[in-house]
């Protein structure tokens, strides 16, 4: 943006259309709550065609959704906020190793070879950057929670004490 700050959105696909209120896959849905994923296996919430294709935040394809946009400064400070229903075409479906490979190594080339196919004029360089200034966010994010007393909770206990006392 042109007075330095970022726009960040977080964007669910928006199921309603194909999951009925009140119906079996509604019920179905309501009773897994979320989908489980394990390792090397995902135990979806809703059937895999929906999952997978349907409602998939897939690249190059419209998508409807629910989505939280923030506009920010790049320390994270929250100036605006929206919420609410939207329509959303992903240019790239990068993997947690994707993301974290750019970390790692902004300016490298072996993640470069190693992108998804990037859509809607977009380059991987301008994913790189956006990835970075968000993690750059993250950062400062994190940062601030420990400043304000955050519990961190990154030591190893070699022993937890209990005691019982019953009531008098």
């Amino acid at each position: 943006m042109d007075d330095g700050a970022v726009e960040v959105g977080v964007h669910i696909a928006d199921v309603s259309y194909f999951v009925k209120e009140l119906t079996a896959l509604d019920e179905r849905a309501r009773s897994r709550a979320t989908s489980v994923y394990l390792t090397q296996k995902v135990i979806p919430m809703l059937p895999r065609l929906l999952c997978e294709q349907l409602c998939s935040l897939n690249p190059d394809e419209d998508r409807l959704s629910f989505s939280v946009v923030w506009k920010m400064t790049r320390n994270g400070k929250i100036l605006d906020e929206w919420m609410g229903r939207s329509l959303i075409r992903s240019c790239a479906k990068l993997s947690y190793d994707h993301a974290q490979l750019i970390i790692d190594d902004p300016g490298g080339s072996p993640w470069r070879n190693a992108m998804p196919d990037i859509t809607n004029g977009y380059s991987v360089e301008d994913i790189a950057t956006r990835t970075n200034i968000l993690n750059k966010i993250a950062r400062s994010l994190r940062r601030q929670r420990f400043v304000s007393g955050a519990l961190t909770l990154n030591q190893v206990s070699s022993h937890v004490l209990w005691e019982y006392r019953p009531a008098s």
